[in-house]
């Protein structure tokens, strides 16, 4: 019997100069940014990062359509 295998489905890319959207929207430098989301840092300014990079991801993937096979 051959096994099932599931398919996961991976969140779109974010648009080019994702980057500097979160940091303007959340208030910080792009350093900031890429410390937060490769879990160097944490605390308050973190939350905001996180916070803008999901409404900026979610914009993105309402705006981009998905092709289907």
């Amino acid at each position: 019997m051959k096994e099932k295998i599931k398919r996961q489905e991976l969140p779109l890319l974010p648009t080019r100069g994702w980057k500097k959207q979160v940091a303007k929207a959340a208030g910080v430098s792009e350093k900031t940014v890429y410390n937060t989301l490769s879990g160097r840092i944490r605390g308050p300014k973190s939350h905001r990062v996180i916070d803008a990079y999901r409404l900026i991801c979610q914009k993105t993937r309402i705006n981009q359509t998905i092709k289907k096979k």
